[in-house]
């Protein structure tokens, strides 16, 4: 698998010419294909390079705990602390979140990230379960 660095370099040797070339042979599979005809031309310009990292499955993991227990203590605002109650994991997912990054072996790694996974897991069945249950659903 080429690294990210490499491809973009390669990417950057290309010319144009062969740039056109590789977007016809492309554009011509689709058309055989019937799934695109190629007379419209559909370009994304709103790319803009920025130095943010890649999201890591910790990271991603931890902010799904954040945003849902955000969620829930706005729908405990709204409906009352006794409609729902529900304890606030994110210090815990927080904690595991960096103890994943930090971690010096792998097996550490592997027990704090499965923790995380439970935390999440936890804190998802349960804003399911309120929101099944404010709808009416019964799970």
């Amino acid at each position: 698998m080429p690294t990210k660095s490499s491809l973009n370099a390669n990417l950057k040797a290309l010319q144009p010419s062969t740039l056109e070339a590789i977007n016809r042979v492309f554009v011509g599979a689709a058309q055989m294909a019937k799934v695109e005809t190629g007379r419209t031309v559909r370009a994304d310009c709103t790319v803009v390079e920025s130095n943010i990292h890649e999201p890591m499955d910790s990271e991603l993991l931890w902010d799904c705990v954040r945003v849902l227990t955000r969620l829930l203590g706005q729908a405990r605002d709204l409906l009352g602390p006794t409609q729902v109650a529900f304890g606030n994991r994110t210090r815990r997912a927080k904690r595991r979140r960096k103890e994943i990054f930090n971690a010096k072996k792998a097996e550490d790694r592997q027990r704090e990230y499965r923790d995380l996974l439970a935390v999440t897991d936890g804190v998802y069945e349960r804003a399911l379960e309120k929101f099944a249950r404010s709808c009416g659903i019964r799970r």
